[in-house]
């Protein structure tokens, strides 16, 4: 397992995309889940063409850059009166380009319904070396026991959080 990797990922996409409310990685599946909130429920005609534009856009992205991902899934999941995009992705075949196309493609379709952060996080490089260095302890310490970790954001902060 490339632990490193998937806190390098884990941190990068929970300080870098205010479009995306919540990250959870799980250490043990080298799983990687992002949630975007969009606020309404999106209708059955524009939710099957967004999730079918969004899984032709990525597998294209992956046929072009000669990858098969062990794990590309997309989900919309209502909740009361908001829809809830989940990706699923392995660490190991995710790029930082990826997550770009895929916040390109929210934009395009969701822009005035994207519920996101519009507070700037200033993270500097000193501050994502500490926090991976303590989370990789924990993954340590844990290293017989299933260590998933989550981070959401909220008024410029990023909250990390582990079980």
């Amino acid at each position: 397992m490339d632990r490193d990797l998937g806190l390098d990922v884990f941190l990068t996409v929970s300080l870098d995309h205010p479009e995306i409310n919540a990250v959870k990685y799980l250490a043990d599946k080298e799983q990687i889940i992002l949630e975007v909130a969009l606020n309404t429920v999106i209708e059955p005609m524009k939710r099957k063409s967004f999730l079918k534009k969004t899984r032709d856009c990525l597998d294209l992205f992956h046929r072009l850059a000669d990858q098969k991902p062990e794990l590309m899934k997309v989900d919309l999941i209502d909740k009361s009166e908001l829809s809830f995009l989940r990706f699923y992705r392995d660490v190991g075949t995710l790029s930082q380009d990826e997550i770009s196309l895929l916040i390109l493609i929210l934009r395009e379709e969701f822009a005035n319904l994207l519920v996101k952060d519009n507070n700037d996080i200033v993270a500097k490089d000193a501050f994502k070396r500490k926090l991976k260095r303590t989370l990789m302890q924990k993954l340590d310490r844990n290293s017989s026991k299933s260590t998933d970790f989550l981070a959401y954001r909220k008024e410029g902060r990023v909250f990390v959080f582990n079980r």
